[in-house]
């Protein structure tokens, strides 16, 4: 013989599955190979550069400007890789950069 679910367990249960289903149902969120990614990125890259206690390596520059020109021009998923990698090496200047 089972014994019943104490009810507010069985609340816990409808609560957690009728969350699941609102995400599942809620369009998902795309965040990369977008003008807009492109943009933000860029945008969190000039910031960290004005913050920067010292000056960035060129190569920071470089890539920034050839990032923002890359997603312009159409070219987003280059651009963004530009970008994220100027922003790697702005957040980690310490590591032995590849």
């Amino acid at each position: 013989m089972t014994t019943p679910l104490p009810l507010s367990l069985l609340g816990c249960v409808f609560v957690l599955t009728a969350a699941n289903a609102r995400a599942e149902d809620a369009p998902p969120q795309v965040t990369t190979d977008s003008p807009a990614y492109c943009l933000q990125l860029h945008e969190r890259v000039e910031s960290l550069r004005r913050a920067a206690t010292a000056p960035p390596p060129r190569e920071v520059a470089e890539l920034a400007a050839e990032g923002r020109r890359i997603c312009d021009s159409g070219l987003i998923r280059g651009g963004v890789m530009r970008l994220r990698r100027a922003l790697t090496i702005l957040m980690h200047p310490d590591e032995e950069q590849r």
